[in-house]
């Protein structure tokens, strides 16, 4: 009774260590797959915060460009308006000349953060692999850089001129 009872106890143990080595087996199949999975989905977010980060940038550096030209083209307008209702003023004149030096600052610094953001976004898209479109869409992105500080540039010769015509109606 005392064999038949340890053969039966053995047979037990011995079944359970066998299904337990199979299900370990399992598990490290399992968990190979999970990581492979993992690592996929784990280079399609890089990839994809790349691009969103890059096309970020380049829109932060249109956006600033923006409104630069339009508050350059508001000031511009302002003195034109201060030009037509009233007479020349001395001290008018050189807060206008101060503010057209500050826009003038202000745009040497905008032009070098475009040409900056411009070599950071073309040195990813060296180490990253975008698609066709999204380079499509960063090169978009570009033209539009290269147009708006175009843009920009025209505001303040239009703000030059004006304060010329200011300065010449003493």
């Amino acid at each position: 009774m005392r064999r038949i009872l340890l053969a039966i106890i053995v047979s037990i143990l011995g079944a359970t260590t066998v299904y337990a080595q199979k299900s370990d087996s399992l598990n490290l199949k399992s968990s190979s797959i999970s990581v492979d999975s993992l690592n996929v989905k784990l280079n399609t977010l890089q990839h994809n915060y790349d691009f969103l980060h890059c096309d970020y940038k380049l829109h932060t550096v249109i956006n600033s460009l923006n409104e630069f030209s339009n508050t350059t083209n508001i000031a511009s307008n302002s003195i034109l308006i201060s030009y037509y209702n009233s007479r020349f003023d001395k001290d008018l004149y050189s807060t206008y000349l101060r503010l057209y030096n500050a826009k003038t600052e202000h745009f040497k610094s905008l032009k070098e953060n475009a040409g900056v953001t411009i070599l950071a976004v073309l040195d990813k898209i060296q180490s990253s692999n975008f698609t066709e479109k999204e380079i499509a869409v960063i090169e978009s992105a570009f033209k539009l850089i290269n147009s708006n500080i175009s843009t920009a540039e025209e505001a303040l010769n239009y703000l030059e001129v004006v304060l010329d015509t200011y300065r010449k109606a003493k």
